[in-house]
Formats: C-alpha cells, structure tokens, sequence
C-alpha cells in the first residue's frame, strides 16, 4: 500500500508540472475530478469451493487528475455489500485507477490495488465470518453528462458499469456493478487553456 500511494503522488505532482508548460483547447473533462456514487450491484463469490451469488448495493469515491486531454490518473475507495444463497456479504478496497478518454465524454477505467471481501451465514448456529483479501483489480466505462455550461470544468452526472475482482483467502468474489455517480470537475485555469488573443485574462 505504501508503493500505491508513493506512486500517486509522484505521478499527479510530475502532472501538474508538465500540465501547466502546455495550452489545451477548453472542454469539460479537465483538470482535477472528485466523485461519489452508488448502484446496483451482483457478487459472485467463491467460499472454499462453493459458489454463491449476492445482490445488493456498492459504491465508490474517486478523486485524481487529467495528466493529458486523453489520460488521467487517480486513486478510489469501493465498498459493497449484499445478500444472498444464505449469505450476507460484504466488500471494498482501495485502487489505483486510470482513465482513458476514448470518445466526447466516454471514458475507459482500468485500476489495481488492495481488496477485501466477507461472507457470514446469519441463519448457522455457530456463525463465523469468512474472509478474504489481497490484490484487486477493475475494469468500468462511464459517461459524463454534464449539467452545468462552463468554458472548462463543471459538475456532472456519470452513469458506470463496473467490474471488480478480487482472489485472495478463503474467499474470491467478483462485483459487477451498475451505478450513477455525481462528479465535480476543477477545468483549467484559463491562463493554460488554447484561447482567443487577450481571453485568457479576462
């Protein structure tokens, strides 16, 4: 964990520096973002050999920053839980997470980190809580619909589908994730933005 955050700040402080030597034409998706949500969600988790599959509901918090107008980089808290097959069960981590721009507001995410996953039995005489935890990785897609009319930044709401998996312990689980996120982005100041004569210090 200590390499995780070691290479977020390493990553974000060589970003602001680079970042603010190049013009960029203005648009929504720039500069830092902070977002929060919550979705519908399916585990299928695997307890010492036997598969079990969990609906409830998971959610995340991202924050990080466009490094370039195609790649940003940043950092995520999940948390989940969920019910099922006799089970309740539980979940999070925290990754690393990047993100490509492929398409106007359209963004593929890719992300490593640390995850953990539980499972208990609340009807079972002698119930005990099973657990796992070690490496996680993530795969989602999400769009920006942004509601505010800003030359660069603004607020947005972000529909995502996601996937998480997790193999560590007694337990491994995937989550698969439908969610509606809101997102606050900073934009740049209008000093670096690709603007007409004279506009970029009005």
């Amino acid at each position: 964990m200590r390499y995780l955050w070691m290479s977020v700040v390493v990553l974000l402080a060589l970003a602001g520096s680079a970042g603010a030597q190049e013009l960029e034409a203005p648009r929504a998706r720039q500069g830092y973002w902070v977002a929060y949500g919550m979705g519908a969600e399916i585990e299928a988790a695997n307890l010492k050999g036997d598969s079990l599959t969990l609906t409830g509901s998971g959610g995340a918090i991202r924050l990080g920053q466009m490094l370039t107008p195609r790649f940003g980089l940043g950092v995520r808290i999940d948390f989940s839980s969920g019910q099922g097959d006799r089970y309740d069960g539980g979940g999070g981590g925290l990754m690393l997470e990047g993100q490509m721009n492929v398409w106007r507001q359209l963004a593929v995410h890719g992300g490593f980190g640390f995850g953990f996953a539980s499972l208990s039995d609340p009807t079972a005489v002698d119930s005990k809580t099973e657990g796992g935890y070690g490496g996680a990785a993530l795969l989602a897609v999400s769009y920006d619909w942004f509601f505010t009319h800003r030359t660069t930044g603004g607020w947005a709401l972000t529909p995502a589908l996601t996937v998480r998996a997790l193999s560590g312990g007694d337990v491994d689980a995937f989550w698969f994730t439908a969610g509606l996120q809101i997102s606050w982005w900073s934009g740049r100041p209008r000093n670096e933005l690709d603007l007409p004569e004279g506009a970029a210090y009005k």
